[in-house]
């Protein structure tokens, strides 16, 4: 699948990634190990969540917004 989107710096992204199995419940279990990769990846490619929603079979965030290179990321 490709997917399309702006390419601009500092810019703002609204996302939601579903489970193909709709009733399994593998976010809310694994929820430490998902804040663990989430952390992994910001220190490959800074950017800030505002708000993240983790149900069951889906996860929202609303919205990130991917950092400039010289901007920092708070504490």
């Amino acid at each position: 699948m490709r997917y399309r989107r702006a390419d601009v710096a500092a810019g703002s992204y609204f996302f939601t990634v579903n489970l193909t199995e709709r009733t399994r419940t593998l976010l809310v279990d694994h929820v430490d190990a998902l804040r663990q990769i989430i952390e992994q990846i910001k220190q490959k490619h800074p950017f800030r969540i505002d708000t993240m929603v983790v149900r069951s079979d889906h996860v929202t965030t609303a919205p990130y917004r991917a950092m400039a290179q010289a901007e920092t990321v708070p504490s």
